[in-house]
């Protein structure tokens, strides 16, 4: 009796076969990686290689068993997904296999107050005013805001982080009549100057002054006689 033993077919397993990410636009979400090992009895020296403009990859080579870093650079992907590209694993000897990478990437929170608009009348001389706490919160992920000094505003405090209050008093004399527009603004995000997803969002008091009305004197222009003999009381 003739045995003919065969090897076993070799070939590259990669765990998982897809790697999810959900990143903020204008983020790049936390690195992940995928394990390779060998599917027969024989270690596998293996390579991994991509093409996709936003997939990075660090222990790109090595020996089953073994990890591949995978690095997503979410900056500059708009917001949507899932996009979905490939890393390509090569073995010598053996079929390669196909890591998928699949990014989602969500719209930027902004900042969103209770309150925006504010109003008031005085007579020209008088001092306007007007105070309050507004909500300050975010459509998302917290936000870090601060407002900026703005005239005849003041703020016992002047930055947080959502959800939170901004606290504003405002006064302040006006010497002519008209309609004014008093205004600060308060902006929310993380403040480093490339962050795409700073947003602001103003609030105003308006207030409309008046002349001071006039006061009538009312005067009779009737002449009052009087007669009298010399000597007698009138």
């Amino acid at each position: 009796v003739e045995i003919t033993v065969n090897p076993k077919t070799n070939f590259l397993v990669l765990t998982p076969d897809t790697l999810k990410f959900v990143t903020q636009f204008g983020q790049n979400p936390a690195a992940d990686s995928f394990h390779v090992t060998k599917g027969g009895d024989t270690e596998i020296d293996y390579s991994a290689t991509t093409a996709s403009s936003w997939i990075g990859l660090a222990n790109a080579t090595g020996t089953t068993p073994g990890y591949v870093n995978v690095n997503i650079i979410a900056i500059g992907v708009p917001v949507g997904g899932p996009y979905k590209d490939s890393v390509k694993v090569s073995g010598i000897g053996v079929p390669d296999k196909y890591e998928y990478a699949l990014l989602t990437v969500t719209p930027c929170p902004f900042i969103q107050l209770s309150k925006t608009a504010y109003y008031d009348t005085v007579f020209v001389g008088e001092f306007a005013g007007a105070s309050d706490s507004i909500d300050v919160t975010s459509t998302g992920s917290p936000l870090v805001w601060g407002v900026a000094p703005a005239t005849g505003f003041t703020f016992p405090t002047t930055s947080g982080t959502t959800p939170d209050k901004v606290r504003f008093t405002f006064n302040e004399q006006f010497s002519s009549a008209g309609p004014f527009q008093r205004c600060f603004t308060v902006s929310g995000g993380s403040f480093i100057p490339e962050d795409p997803c700073t947003s602001q969002v103003q609030v105003c008091v308006n207030i409309v002054v008046n002349e001071r009305p006039c006061v009538s004197i009312l005067t009779s222009d009737t002449l009052l006689s009087f007669t009298a003999v010399q000597g007698d009381a009138i």
